[in-house]
């Protein structure tokens, strides 16, 4: 005899296993939602490179031709155009368009959490469902980053969304098949993704190949509707921008490997979400000990399988732990259908498994309280606030062109396209991308009103270093918080320009001269 749920007594477990399950969810959305509101009244970016994000939104309005140049100056839209698409009407329609993007972000990581809901609701009850999607955004001090003028938030929502779509019952041969609703929703759901970042195509191809494990035809078809529409998409973005998508593309190819930091990387991302790769863990105990062989076949090793394809990718110079995002995801909603399995009565080891079964939504719901209650979510302070105000008034007051190794926000308030992306621009400048040549002359020629610069983006080719002394004088430096910290940006002037750089008392800022 097999109980599954939705069938007999173990349909929900107690009640108030419900209860505390949907409380503890709403405790988890209270919090989440309290740092997100903070993030809404903040004026200023908290991530460096949310403003190229708008930039490019402006752009697709006024200088459509600039996203995907043959050059790197302008610097081009680095990620497909999805994110763009979307901030073109925040940018035309609103007056504090930061804001309302942020209202934008808030928007995909509900989406990202009715997915994860989704996804366990198809194998467990709701109050599993429920706890697990909590889960899913209890480590604030990693979900934060969904709320980020990012691409990665709209990518991994897109791609939950895909799966709640795609993903099969089980992975046995003839367990499931894929209808006609099921099959376009998530090829567009899943092209969605690829649409806010390339990657996706890397965390999507268990989700499509791993169909042939259940069905051939499902699979046949699959590939085909998703290569067609992919490749459909492809070349219309081509012919859209003469070629220069694909250019700009390769421009990923100019970032080097970097030893150790995938080591370090996913060492750092492991040590934050331990206890949800536990959570993962104990649900194949469970499954072994209750006798569950349906649990090691669940579709979901498919949707952690395609999380951990990005681990490769943490080797490449400016990755950091967000390319493991999907991977945690993966886990959690593997641990929730894993647990959301009643045991076999039949082979179970205990009795002890029913109970445990039962009471595994409270376990999980407690699991996401306790992250929520004993991590930081990243907020700015006052004196954030107020170096950012005095940063940028003191810009807007310099006017433009700039040139700015971030914070690109800056661009943005200038109503100026983006010169250059601070962290691709040593790498764009060691591999002598064309456009480059344009920022040395421009320096010479003392065109830019100031330069900001983040030391360890500035090129380590001696041309930039000896044309940026001789024709600019430093004269100042502020140290601006983000999410991650204080960045140090130093501040240049043309030689012989008069400058006032008076930074008022409460400000990360102090003027320098040239030589400090």
């Amino acid at each position: 005899m097999r109980l599954t749920p939705g069938h007999g007594a173990t349909a929900g477990g107690p009640r108030w296993v419900l209860l505390y399950s949907l409380a503890t969810a709403l405790g988890v959305a209270l919090v989440y939602g309290a740092g997100a509101l903070v993030l809404l009244g903040y004026p200023w970016d908290w991530s460096p490179d949310e403003g190229i994000v708008l930039d490019y939104g402006r752009r697709l309005l006024q200088a459509p031709g600039t996203l995907y140049p043959r050059e790197a100056v302008p610097f081009p839209a680095a990620y497909t155009p999805l994110l763009p698409v979307l901030m073109a009407p925040v940018v035309a329609w609103s007056a504090e368009p930061l804001r309302v993007a942020r209202l934008l972000a808030c928007a995909w990581t509900m989406l990202l959490g009715g997915a994860a809901y989704a996804l366990v609701r198809s194998r467990a009850g709701a109050a599993l469902s429920l706890a697990t999607a909590a889960l899913v955004l209890a480590p604030v001090d990693l979900s934060y980053w969904y709320l980020l003028i990012r691409v990665d938030g709209p990518m991994v929502a897109l791609w939950l969304l895909g799966a709640a779509f795609l993903l099969p019952a089980r992975l046995g041969r003839g367990s499931d098949r894929l209808s006609r609703g099921r099959l376009w929703g998530g090829a567009f759901a899943l092209l969605g993704s690829v649409l806010a970042k390339p990657t996706a195509l890397v965390h999507s191809l268990p989700l499509v190949l791993g169909w042939f494990l259940v069905d051939r035809d499902s699979g046949r078809r699959l590939c085909l509707t998703v290569a067609g529409l992919g490749l459909a998409l492809l070349l219309l973005l081509q012919w859209l921008t003469s070629g220069g998508f694909l250019w700009t593309m390769s421009l990923w190819g100019t970032h080097p490997r970097q030893d150790g930091l995938l080591t370090d990387l996913l060492g750092q991302f492991l040590k934050q979400s331990l206890p949800i790769w536990i959570f993962a863990a104990t649900g194949l105990v469970y499954a072994w000990g209750g006798g569950t062989r349906a649990g090691w076949r669940d579709g979901a090793w498919l949707l952690l399988l395609g999380g951990l394809l990005g681990v490769p990718l943490l080797s490449k110079s400016g990755a950091w732990w967000n390319y493991m995002l999907p991977a945690l995801c993966g886990a959690a909603i593997l641990g929730g259908r894993l647990w959301g399995v009643a045991p076999d009565l039949a082979t179970a080891r205990s009795s002890v498994m029913l109970r445990l079964h039962d009471l595994a939504p409270a376990a999980v719901a407690t699991l996401a309280l306790g992250l929520v209650l004993t991590r930081t979510f990243p907020l700015p302070s006052s004196q954030d606030a107020q170096t950012a105000e005095f940063f940028y008034s003191f810009l807007k007051e310099r006017g433009r062109p700039i040139l700015a190794t971030q914070p690109e926000y800056a661009y943005f308030l200038l109503d100026q396209v983006t010169e250059m992306e601070g962290s691709s621009f040593p790498y764009l400048a060691a591999s002598k991308v064309a456009g480059l040549e344009k920022i040395r002359s421009r320096i010479a020629e003392r065109w830019y009103t100031t330069i900001v610069a983040v030391p360890h983006f500035w090129p380590a080719d001696a041309a930039f270093e000896s044309v940026l002394t001789q024709n600019y004088t430093l004269v100042g430096e502020c140290a601006l918080g983000f999410h991650y910290g204080r960045t140090r940006f130093v501040l240049f002037a043309p030689q012989g320009s008069a400058v006032r750089f008076r930074p008022p008392p409460g400000v990360r800022c102090r003027a320098l001269e040239a030589g400090s």
